[in-house]
């Protein structure tokens, strides 16, 4: 309502005394800075005005006003007026909008970027709500402004605090009630940074607490105490030559680039004097300050949050599937309840119910939802949670397919599926490591003792034995084939699976399989789309492709191929061939 009157103040050609002072009132009420302005500008015009129609003209009020006209521009000032408004009376939508504005203006990031730092930042006035929070890494090059972006979340989050560099002491005992963004987290895989690692590798579950002997002075005698530091908090870390995998997949992992928008990189970082920014922090504390001043309703918001993950975890394990109640606290909340993340913000518990479901449904899975998890949770009150789904699936991905270009042991099973002559014999270690170190020349880490312990990690060795010179072993290549295939398909995007247009099946035939008698059989089929099958019957592999339009035997598929018939049929890759009586 406020908005809608000073909106259509605002857009009069002439104001009088009233006008101004009514938009005086709701300045000074609501503490609307940029309106006050707006009104002092125009009680001057308006009192120049009158001067100019009695012939008093008082030329110091001119000159004064002359100088703010040349320094104001008043149609950028009405939208700043609604701007401030907008902000000041808008909800998490607006506020989300804002810091991605922030961020679009001081740095040059993948536009689904935006909304993941955007989210976080939020995120880390409650993070203390959910059982995890992710950790914002960025592997940068060198001049990509990776010391920018962190100053700027450390300027826009809770308690931010930039630092550079960091020790386990410095951590544990800074990390409560703080969000840390860590600068040059360089060499943190060295022997000297153990204790710092295994710290960072709990840090984003809640729970895990430092315990420090302490020496306090009692009047003239002093005695040891133990003291607790808890290290869960929101941390932001930047660096160039990578983190070790156990801490990165405690992370959401953002690539940054060089950029070559002069527009941006020639900025000044003056964030603690940006008016924008400023607005941003205050409207952030002044939503979650109710926490803080009211330990009740934060235990409430607490609970409701934890019994959001508890009835997750029953949907998907099928203990419900429907939602009728939501227990909170002492009382019973239905489906109409609303919950309230802010006095402004608040969805209905259905809401969160359908927000379960296309979690359920969506190809995160394991660390990755946990991961996210909180995020999700904060874009259903910013209008954003299947634009952060879709990127959050996205970003799962692509990291997926890096983990497999990389990880050494898909990498040998890739060379065994693809490169080693397959028998039924016994193999031995040392000829396995030789001929994948020919293909590999670059990795030192390439030995008989490294190959041994793969294969028993991918549990694809049928029978092992020592002989006098090493060790000897049978590989399962139709497994190893299976793996890879579960390895590959793991990194393809729901899309890439959606519109693959090859099957790609392996199915393994006992020899005393029995026909479906519930299914119909025919002669011939009829191929609809394209088909590119491996048949595993005794051991032995059989491939079998065809291209639409193309008709083949029942016979051709080999004996025992009932149930392949079948589903290919129900998967819609064939169709039968019925014959008419007069054929």
């Amino acid at each position: 309502f406020r908005k809608k009157k000073i909106k259509e103040m605002l857009e009069k050609e002439k104001l009088d005394r009233t006008d101004i002072s009514f938009l005086l009132t709701f300045a000074e009420r609501y503490n609307y800075e940029k309106l006050k302005k707006f009104c002092e500008l125009k009680e001057k015009q308006l009192n120049l005005n009158i001067q100019e129609e009695i012939g008093i003209i008082d030329e110091k009020l001119k000159e004064n006003l002359n100088k703010i006209e040349e320094q104001i521009d008043e149609e950028k000032l009405k939208k700043e007026v609604i701007d401030e408004i907008e902000l000041k009376e808008g909800g998490l939508e607006v506020v989300n909008d804002r810091i991605v504005k922030i961020l679009k203006k001081y740095v040059d990031l993948r536009e689904e970027y935006y909304q993941i730092i955007s989210h976080w930042i939020i995120g880390t006035y409650i993070h203390k709500y959910f059982l995890t929070y992710p950790y914002l890494y960025f592997n940068a090059v060198k001049g990509s402004g990776k010391t920018r972006l962190l100053k700027l979340i450390a300027e826009l989050s809770k308690n931010g605090k930039l630092l550079v560099h960091i020790s386990e002491a410095v951590l544990f005992r800074t990390a409560k009630e703080r969000t840390l963004c860590i600068d040059e987290l360089e060499h943190i895989m060295g022997k000297d940074k153990v204790i710092l690692r295994e710290l960072l590798n709990a840090g984003y579950k809640q729970g895990l607490s430092v315990e420090r002997a302490v020496r306090l002075k009692v009047g003239n005698k002093e005695k040891w105490v133990i003291e607790s530091f808890d290290v869960y908090c929101p941390i932001c870390i930047a660096n160039i030559f990578g983190l070790d995998d156990v801490l990165e997949d405690r992370c959401i992992t953002l690539i940054l680039e060089k950029s070559n928008r002069k527009e941006i990189t020639k900025l000044m970082e003056n964030f603690k004097f940006d008016e924008e920014i400023s607005q941003i922090k205050e409207k952030l504390i002044k939503m979650f300050s109710v926490d803080s001043a009211n330990s009740e309703i934060s235990e409430d918001k607490g609970n409701i949050i934890r019994n959001i993950y508890k009835l997750y975890n029953n949907i998907i394990s099928n203990y419900t599937t429907t939602l009728n109640t939501l227990t909170t606290l002492s009382t019973q909340t239905t489906l109409t309840t609303l919950f309230s993340l802010t006095t402004q913000d608040t969805i209905s518990i259905e809401e969160i119910s359908k927000f379960i479901n296309k979690l359920k449904e969506s190809s995160l899975s394991g660390r990755d939802i946990e991961l996210f998890f909180p995020l999700l949770f904060i874009s259903l009150f910013t209008g954003r949670f299947n634009e952060l789904l879709a990127i959050a699936e996205k970003l799962t991905q692509e990291k997926k397919k890096e983990e497999i270009a990389e990880n050494r042991d898909i990498m040998l099973l890739k060379f065994i599926v693809e490169e080693l002559e397959e028998t039924n014999d016994f193999i031995s270690i040392k000829r396995i490591a030789q001929e994948f170190k020919e293909k590999n020349e670059d990795e030192e880490w390439i030995n008989s003792r490294w190959i041994s312990r793969s294969l028993k990690r991918l549990g694809i060795i049928i029978e092992k034995r020592r002989i006098s010179h090493g060790v000897e072993v049978r590989i399962n290549f139709a497994k190893a084939r299976e793996k890879l295939r579960f390895f590959e398909s793991e990194s393809q995007s729901s899309e890439e699976k959606e519109e693959k247009k090859e099957i790609d099946i392996n199915i393994n035939i006992q020899q005393n399989f029995q026909q479906n008698i519930n299914f119909e059989y025919y002669p011939y089929y009829e191929v609809v789309k394209p088909i590119n099958i491996t048949i595993t019957y005794d051991g032995q592999d059989k491939p079998f492709k065809a291209e639409p339009n193309q008709i083949f035997m029942f016979s051709e598929l080999g004996d025992n191929c009932f149930e392949i018939i079948k589903i290919l049929q129900e998967e819609g890759y064939i169709t039968p061939v019925i014959e008419e009586e007069n054929e």
